[in-house]
Order: structure tokens, then C-alpha cells, then sequence
């Protein structure tokens, strides 16, 4: 009679414990939920603060040719280029 009771209270301890643990669970995955949320809120305002104080102070520039001019260069940096690497080839 006794192990019956043994396993009937390991069962009660265990329900308990699983109870408590999706409580507990659901209750640590809400805030991350609130946390993600607030830091996208922070990243729009950053980005609105930045944009509102650079507002008619900074000109516009087009960068498409500085771009380009860098990626034509890009081909003439490599001083190895010509050498062959397998000497079995």
C-alpha cells in the first residue's frame, strides 16, 4: 500500500510541477514579446530624430559615382592577379 501512495504523490508533485512550469513559461516569453516591441519603437524614433535634425542642414548627394569610380578601381588592387597557381596545370 505504501508504494501505491509513493507513486500516487510523485504524480500529484509532477502535474504540479508542469503546471507551474507553463505558467512560468508563458509568463517568460510575454515580456520578450513587450521588449522587441519597444525597441523597434526605439529604433523609428531614433530614425525620426535623425532624420528631423539633418533636415535642410546636410545637401544631397548623389554617391552612385563616387560607387562606381570605387568598383573600377577594385580590379587594379590585386598585384597577383596574373599569377598562375597550379604549376601542374
Amino acid at each position: 500500500m505504501e508504494k501505491k501512495n509513493i507513486f500516487i504523490l510523485i504524480a500529484v508533485v509532477l502535474v504540479i510541477l508542469g503546471v507551474a512550469g507553463y505558467f512560468y513559461w508563458q509568463n517568460y516569453l510575454s515580456p520578450a514579446a513587450e521588449e522587441s516591441a519597444a525597441l523597434e519603437n526605439a529604433v523609428d524614433a531614433a530614425q525620426a530624430i535623425t532624420e528631423s535634425a539633418s533636415k535642410g542642414v546636410l545637401p544631397n548627394m548623389d554617391t552612385s559615382a563616387v560607387i562606381d569610380n570605387v568598383a573600377e578601381g577594385i580590379s587594379n588592387t590585386n598585384p597577383f592577379s596574373d599569377i598562375k597557381t597550379n604549376p601542374f596545370q
